[in-house]
C-alpha cells in the first residue's frame, strides 16, 4: 500500500503542504547530514497530508544533487530514479500557471524581492495556486519574507 492511499485510514484532519528542496535532497540522500531527520518527519507526513512540490522544486532537486561536492554527488540517471521514487509516486507536482507569471512579477516587484529571493518568491507563489496551508523547509528564513499568509516551519524544530 502506497503512503498515498494509507493516508485514507489515518483519522486526523489532513493538511495540504509544500515540500522544499533541503528537506526532499536530505531525505533522498543517504549521505546528508539531515538525512534521519528528513526522513523522520516526511514518512509520517506522507501518512497524514497532501504533500506538494513545485515543479521548479523537482528541478532544484535533481540540478542539486547532481552537483553536490566529491562522492556526494549523483549521477542523472540516479537523481532521476530517487525523484521519480520518492517525491513523483508519493507527492503531486504543482506547476506555475503561466497566466500569472505578470501577476508574480509585480508582486516581486512591490515588495523588492530581488536575487536568489526570486525563486524562493516564485516557490512561494506556486505552493500558493496549489493551495497549500504550509511550507515545510529546513531554511525558513529563505521563504519567511516572501510567504505572506503561509505558514513556513522547519521540521527538525517544534511547531
Amino acid at each position: 500500500m502506497s503512503p498515498r492511499s494509507e493516508r485514507n485510514i489515518w483519522k486526523g484532519n489532513p493538511v495540504r503542504i509544500g515540500v522544499d528542496s533541503s528537506i526532499l535532497i536530505a531525505a533522498m540522500h543517504a549521505n546528508h547530514p539531515m538525512h534521519a531527520v528528513a526522513v523522520g518527519w516526511l514518512t509520517p507526513a506522507l501518512r497524514k497530508h497532501d504533500l506538494v512540490v513545485a515543479d521548479h522544486t523537482v528541478l532544484e532537486c535533481y540540478a542539486v544533487m547532481t552537483r553536490l561536492p566529491g562522492t556526494w554527488r549523483v549521477t542523472g540517471d540516479e537523481a532521476n530514479h530517487l525523484i521519480r521514487s520518492t517525491v513523483m509516486s508519493n507527492m503531486e507536482i504543482f506547476g506555475f500557471a503561466p497566466k500569472t507569471l505578470s501577476d508574480c512579477l509585480e508582486k516581486m516587484a512591490a515588495n523588492h524581492v530581488v536575487g536568489g529571493k526570486t525563486y524562493d518568491a516564485f516557490i512561494v507563489e506556486t505552493l500558493k495556486q496549489a493551495g497549500t496551508a504550509k511550507i515545510a523547509t529546513f531554511n525558513p528564513s529563505h521563504f519567511s519574507a516572501v510567504a505572506g499568509k503561509i505558514a513556513v516551519f522547519d521540521p527538525s524544530k517544534p511547531e
